[in-house]
């Protein structure tokens, strides 16, 4: 049987996590990682644009080129590795932290609408 995302993120920090103090409530290097995988997600996207000359944002998954997105499914492979190791440093799964932010929005939503 294929792992589900929550079952791979966990093997992926599991088996290659090594920073100091892994595992002990450090959550500096995780969320540094996290900032700096995202600015790479960020770069290539921003490249793309330049590279097709394009300020029309909505239609940019449009504009990449296969290099491109296969760079940008890696950093955003890496993205996900430091969020499973920033939530196994606070004692919460990925899982957990998607409910309260889900919680957050319909209850923002419900609001909202009143």
């Amino acid at each position: 049987m294929t792992p589900n995302l929550d079952e791979l993120m966990r093997i992926s920090v599991t088996r290659h996590a090594k920073y100091p103090n892994f595992r002990s409530g450090n959550i500096v290097y995780p969320a540094l990682g996290l900032a700096g995988e995202s600015g790479e997600v960020v770069e290539i996207v921003k490249k793309a644009l330049r590279r097709a000359n394009s300020s029309e944002y909505g239609c940019a998954a449009n504009i990449l080129t296969n290099d491109e997105r296969s760079r940008l499914t890696l950093e955003i492979g890496d993205v996900l590795w430091y969020v499973e190791a920033l939530c196994r440093e606070l004692g919460i799964t990925p899982h957990q932290a998607m409910q309260a932010t889900l919680a957050k929005l319909d209850e923002r939503h419900k609001e909202a609408s009143e």
